[in-house]
């Protein structure tokens, strides 16, 4: 009962503004904490909330954790409206610049650490990390594989052994920076990573 008045003392939040407002909480308790201490008492006081909106919606904290992901890809949270396709410059080197620096622009997100705590949990928690491959990675090696084949198209590139491949090349090595260093490369590093490694395993500069 108590906790029933203090919930309606808060602020009340309704439709679109509760759920970013959740959203939001989830993925910085992730980001703080990890998925083993998030719990949803946590999530609801951030976001300015009682635990009931929280349980009406999810009977766990899995279930918000997936709710929570699903509704940042539907909202271009984690993957941009801009980004929904590989960019066409014309030439290799710039559309591997973007599309890198936009990895590592989401890695420095709030919801990008979310992400990367889920993976840490790959071994105990196989369908949350599944989740984030699914709907975070794979569609960004989707993308730098279109625009290397682009490429090839041109003539900028021969053919590479096996393109989807050569796409996981950059991405790795972003994640390789971000596990060494705490933080996602910067733009000069997100060059050298191209200029020094990927298009050279591609036979270009």
């Amino acid at each position: 009962m108590v906790e029933d008045l203090a919930d309606q003392t808060r602020t009340r939040r309704r439709g679109a503004v509760l759920e970013q407002a959740i959203r939001d909480a989830v993925f910085a308790e992730l980001s703080e904490s990890g998925y083993a201490a998030l719990n949803m008492e946590a999530v609801a006081a951030r976001a300015g909330t009682g635990k009931a909106p929280l349980y009406r919606r999810w009977s766990n904290k899995r279930d918000m954790v997936v709710g929570a992901i699903d509704q940042a890809l539907s909202t271009g949270a984690v993957l941009p409206e801009e980004d929904d396709q590989s960019p066409e410059t014309g030439g290799l080197r710039a559309e591997l610049m973007i599309l890198l620096g936009s990895m590592a622009s989401t890695m420095r997100s709030a919801p990008g650490r979310a992400m990367h705590a889920l993976i840490e949990e790959r071994h105990r928690h196989p369908e949350l990390a599944q989740a984030v491959i699914t709907h975070l990675i794979q569609p960004r090696l989707a993308r730098l594989a279109v625009a290397i084949r682009r490429a090839v198209n041109r003539g900028e590139i021969p053919p590479p052994v096996s393109v989807e491949l050569i796409a996981r090349v950059g991405p790795a090595m972003v994640l390789q920076h971000e596990l060494e260093h705490g933080q996602a490369p910067t733009t000069a590093e997100i060059a050298d990573i191209v200029d020094l490694v990927v298009l050279p395993v591609l036979g270009t500069r």
